[in-house]
């Protein structure tokens, strides 16, 4: 099976070279809460590894600039990538960010080469993120990924059928999916290339390295017949604005946060879902790119609700904005999730109001109160309800 593949090597330090400035002639450190995400090959070289905190990466390399990624803005961007690809194939396979692959099998009748294909695919990437993405084309995903990972950003490498052993054969074996106790032994034995781990008795490397190895000894042969998998992973629902001119004025906000909702929930009702979870990306005149993460109490589908959730938000924007872009997630169903009233039952609530009425009697009114919802999707606790003192219904 024809495969392609795109490849955008180091995504994170790609996407924050071109988006977030972080410097291009210098060694870099992205870190998420404090901890290393990625960095650069001379942070690499120097005993960086992502995990590390932000101390310990300094001391290893004392040079690098470190600098916080927003991550949720290049995951939402991808995701973004993969909805673009849809229309070139229904099945798009993405282990993980910078990496993608569809069937190119059967798009004859659009493109007329593969390299017009490449080059329409690599189009479609350098318009969806800004970046360009090396491109391989050929037999099985093994291959087309290596071809990817080979091919120059905006380069399309193309495989032919029959030559995957003979373009295989100089490339590392690091490619293959063996673990780092694997590839320190062929190390040790001097195995560098495919070729020569493909030279390897195939029992050998079964009975050396179990399963994986054999596995891996077929690939570096170029015969891999893995079908493509598309993860049927939850699609967000997101929507993105660029505003004119900067904002601060709430009301003006406010329409323009409405305007991005009314889709966004009329497609949720469409399909009957309700989203638990709101991410706002804010994008500001002064200043870099806030990003807000708010859980619901409950899933909803009303514009209202998410507006007033979003605006609590906006109200805390330290400067003017320029952009937004709302993502909703934790999509359930309509009808699940929701909170029943407590006391439904007229009789049950008039007992309690009795009760209630009682003990006033006898501890004076004043040691009771009733809380009351004034705001239930409130960022804070103690804006959502208020006390008020209880007073006998006469």
């Amino acid at each position: 099976m024809r495969v392609l593949c795109l490849s955008i090597n180091d995504f994170w330090l790609a996407w924050a070279r071109a988006h977030e400035h972080a410097p291009s002639n210098r060694s870099v450190v992205l870190t998420v809460g404090g901890r290393v995400h990625a960095c650069s090959e001379e942070a690499g070289l120097a005993g960086v590894r992502p995990g590390q905190t932000e101390r310990v990466a300094l001391a290893r390399c004392p040079e690098a600039c470190i600098q916080e990624l927003e991550e949720e803005r290049p995951r939402l961007a991808w995701q973004q990538l993969l909805a673009a690809l849809g229309r070139f194939s229904p099945l798009v396979e993405s282990p993980r960010e910078g990496i993608a692959c569809f069937p190119s099998a059967g798009l004859e009748r659009h493109y007329r080469t593969e390299m017009q294909l490449g080059l329409a695919v690599g189009q479609t990437v350098k318009e969806s993120l800004g970046l360009a993405a090396g491109i391989g084309i050929a037999d099985g995903k093994f291959v087309a990924e290596a071809a990817a990972s080979r091919a120059y950003p905006g380069q399309v490498l193309i495989v032919p059928t029959g030559a995957e052993r003979y373009f295989l054969q100089e490339l590392p074996v690091s490619l293959l999916p063996l673990d780092e106790e694997a590839q320190r032994q062929l190390r040790l034995l001097g195995i560098r290339t495919l070729e020569q781990y493909s030279d390897l008795p195939y029992d050998a490397v079964q009975s050396r390295f179990g399963r994986s190895g054999g596995e891996s000894w077929h690939r570096a042969r170029g015969a891999d017949k893995r079908p493509l998998l598309c993860h049927q992973q939850e699609h967000p629902l997101w929507a993105t604005a660029s505003l004119d001119d900067p904002v601060r004025d709430q009301t003006l906000l406010a329409r323009a946060v409405e305007r991005l909702l009314r889709p966004l929930c009329e497609s949720l009702q469409r399909e009957g879902l309700a989203c638990q979870e709101v991410l706002l990306i804010t994008e500001l005149e002064k200043g870099p790119a806030v990003t807000e993460h708010h859980v619901l109490q409950e899933p909803t589908a009303d514009p209202g609700r998410l507006l007033t959730t979003i605006m609590a938000l906006l109200s805390r924007m330290p400067a003017a904005v320029q952009g937004l872009t709302v993502k909703l997630s934790g999509l359930t169903r309509l009808e699940a999730g929701h909170q029943l009233d407590l006391f439904v039952d007229r009789q049950l609530a008039a007992d309690l109001d009795a009760t209630l009425a009682a003990l006033a009697v006898r501890y004076g009114a004043d040691c009771f109160q009733r809380a009351r919802a004034i705001s239930p999707d409130a960022l804070l606790p103690e804006q959502r309800f208020t006390y008020e003192r209880f007073r006998m219904m006469p």
